[in-house]
């Protein structure tokens, strides 16, 4: 939010703020402790700023930024300033994961009202406090969330190969598994590791509170209320204003092909959402 104009940034803060401070003032807080798992291009910085909304002032709120920490890794274990080179879905993407964990267990020890950022399933975080957070994610349909890591990842410098192309790199890859990657806890997957992977992840979604479909805010709106106590206002904000690639019909053949495991973790998760009340959408 820092980088956006002057306006733009502070008009947002006040959206945010504002709520905080009648919620202090009124002594109005979440029924329980809230660790959002963000994943890339699922609406998260719009969720997350709603959920910031809902803590009272006084209350803390822990965050892992993106790129701060992308800077952080680099800067630590390569002694250089580069969060292209230490991005979450590069080479290095362990260490930033790892240096995420890090700061997520510390905010949970201090008993944070809220905790977030783009974290994979921490199982030790798990251990130590999950009785203490409930855990709530949003999705999207893989085919168009890859879509849209591919537009983000042109615009930020990460890639510049054309799409076909980009399916085949280690980067494309990761785009395609982040359901995959999230829920079992594993910074990458490797081919032959997909299918533990995918029994790992599922039995994680299965200790998740909530987890919306960007396609039905009213459900996840609905539900987050049921469940915390607080309807979130959920904005709009990063909307991707670069083009569209083309896809032709042997891209997406491909694309689907290595999405595999995270469509079926997609429409895992809808169909116990649903089976739960909280997704009406079948």
């Amino acid at each position: 939010m820092r980088n956006l104009p002057f306006l733009e940034r502070n008009t947002r803060r006040f959206s945010v703020y504002a709520p905080r401070i009648m919620r202090f003032a009124a002594n109005r807080k979440l029924k329980h402790n809230c660790c959002f798992y963000h994943i890339p291009k699922c609406g998260g910085t719009s969720l997350s700023e709603a959920l910031h909304a809902l803590v009272p002032l006084n209350l803390h709120i822990g965050e892992a930024p993106a790129n701060t920490t992308r800077r952080a890794a680099a800067i630590y274990y390569g002694d250089k300033d580069d969060e292209i080179a230490y991005s979450d879905d590069g080479e290095h993407c362990a260490k930033v994961f790892a240096l995420r964990e890090l700061m997520m267990l510390a905010y949970m020890a201090h008993d944070d009202a809220l905790v977030h950022g783009h974290l994979i399933f921490s199982h030790k975080a798990d251990r130590h406090f999950g009785k203490s957070y409930k855990y709530v994610t949003m999705l999207r349909d893989p085919i168009a969330r890859v879509v849209s890591n591919y537009r983000g990842a042109t615009r930020d410098g990460y890639t510049d190969k054309p799409f076909g192309v980009y399916l085949d790199t280690d980067l494309g890859r990761n785009h395609a598994t982040h359901n995959l990657r999230y829920f079992s806890g594993r910074p990458s997957v490797a081919v032959d590791d997909a299918t533990e992977a995918l029994k790992e992840a599922k039995a994680v979604i299965d200790k998740f509170a909530l987890i919306g479909d960007i396609d039905h805010l009213d459900d996840f709106v609905d539900g987050f209320e049921r469940i915390f106590g607080a309807r979130p206002n959920i904005g709009r904000h990063n909307v991707s204003r670069n083009a569209r690639p083309d896809v032709d019909q042997r891209d997406f053949a491909k694309l689907k092909s290595i999405c595999a495991p995270d469509i079926e973790l997609y429409r895992y998760a809808r169909e116990q959402m649903h089976m739960r009340g909280l997704l009406r959408a079948a």
